[in-house]
């Protein structure tokens, strides 16, 4: 006998139809992505006729951002999901949706093709496909890749990429509730961590032509969400989240992803990429300041430390020591060092710095872009209208030469 868990989601399933649509004008001439026209064609249909449920039709388009806008000629995949009152309605949207392209004005941005298809899909045949993948699930790390927004309430204090486990099971838990109209059911969710770090907060304007040109800001995260810990119960949820998504929002394909049952390595991007070495030399010309030393500033310097770094033999030049006087008397050591150590350095605080400012709390300012005095002072008069009056200073003494380098190589 299935456990309960299993035997819960294996009764689950929903109608998926594919059709394709040729793209017939030039990339620049596409004032909106293709995302977005799906989405009024979509919603369009649905409010038309009063059969549809709206809160059980999604669509995605696959493997595509939500911002692609294709080329002229290129054939494109839609994907779209019915599911609870709508289950048995994949005939009435395929009759609306060859209805809406035979209006001649509906062709000028894309045209339908007549090769759609619907068929049921089960989630037991969803888990089949993966389950040789999930081996070692009590403890495995899992990678999605958020292709659309994932929207969520920014949690208070945090930075706006900051995602909790507890909301992102919510996230999942209530749209899945509102799909299929049934309660779904709870998990541990201190079996899991997730690692928020790696993604972006994106927004984009929208006007709706339907609403009287009101302004819908299409936001949220989008990249990559690692999870790791336990996943043998979360796992059910996001094999299916795979399919229909995550996140409360139900229109523009909000919350698309994919999934990898294993992580996807996010520094791999920069390290193998030569453009992002010339776009990171780039700027570092511009702030170089050693007019003694500008003549070693060459393109030879990015393809050396480009080959050193993905064939993991870069070495570190010497350092020049000197010194300069402290307001004690004493003399401080400074170390200087090489142009090419220079920009191996900037190379990797670009690949770093991204992730890392995501890690920091609301409260972080220090060294950090969009950070200054004024974001300071606006945190010290919230502080003294919520009653603290005492600051506590404290300071690291003498830390970089004191640091145990050995921890460092």
């Amino acid at each position: 006998m299935l456990p309960a868990l299993e035997q819960f989601f294996f009764s689950l399933s929903w109608r998926k139809i594919e059709f394709y649509l040729k793209a017939n004008r030039d990339k620049k001439d596409y004032k909106i992505p293709t995302s977005f026209a799906v989405n009024s064609i979509v919603k369009s249909i649905v409010l038309e006729n009063k059969l549809f449920d709206e809160n059980g039709v999604l669509f995605h388009i696959p493997n595509k951002l939500y911002t692609y806008k294709p080329q002229k000629d290129t054939i494109l995949k839609v994907e779209v999901l019915l599911t609870d009152k709508n289950l048995h309605l994949d005939e009435e949207f395929i009759k609306e949706l060859k209805k809406h392209f035979s209006i001649p004005k509906n062709n000028i941005n894309y045209s339908l093709i007549e090769d759609i298809n619907s068929q049921t899909v089960e989630f037991t045949n969803i888990y089949n496909e993966l389950k040789d993948s999930l081996d070692s699930i009590e403890n495995a790390e899992f990678t999605l890749d958020f292709l659309y927004p994932l929207h969520f309430k920014p949690l208070p204090k945090r930075t706006r990429t900051f995602l909790d486990s507890e909301t992102f099971f919510k996230l999942g838990k209530r749209r899945f509730e509102r799909l299929f109209n049934r309660d779904f059911p709870q998990i541990d969710i201190d079996r899991f961590t997730l690692l928020p770090y790696y993604w972006n907060y994106t927004e984009t304007r929208r006007l709706s032509k339907s609403q009287n040109l009101t302004t819908h800001f299409i936001n949220g995260c989008i990249g990559k969400l690692y999870i790791k810990g336990d996943l043998s119960n979360l796992a059910f949820y996001l094999l299916l989240g795979k399919q229909l998504h995550w996140g409360t929002k139900l229109s523009y394909g909000y919350g698309y992803y994919k999934l990898y049952p294993k992580s996807l390595s996010y520094f791999n991007q920069f390290i193998n990429n030569l453009d992002f070495y010339k776009s990171v030399y780039r700027q570092f010309t511009e702030e170089f300041d050693d007019f003694e030393e500008s003549h070693m500033l060459t393109d030879t310097l990015v393809e050396n430390v480009y080959n050193d770094f993905i064939n993991n033999k870069y070495d570190n030049d010497p350092v020049s020591i000197f010194y300069i006087n402290k307001s004690n008397g004493e003399k401080r050591e400074i170390h200087k060092f090489s142009i090419k150590d220079n920009f191996a350095h900037k190379v990797l605080l670009k690949m770093i710095e991204k992730p890392l400012d995501n890690a920091f709390e609301e409260e972080s300012i220090g060294y950090r872009k969009g950070y200054g005095r004024h974001k300071a002072v606006e945190m010290i008069s919230t502080a003294i209208s919520e009653g603290f009056r005492y600051v506590v200073e404290s300071d690291i003494e003498d830390f970089f030469p004191s640091v145990d380098h050995s921890l460092l190589r």
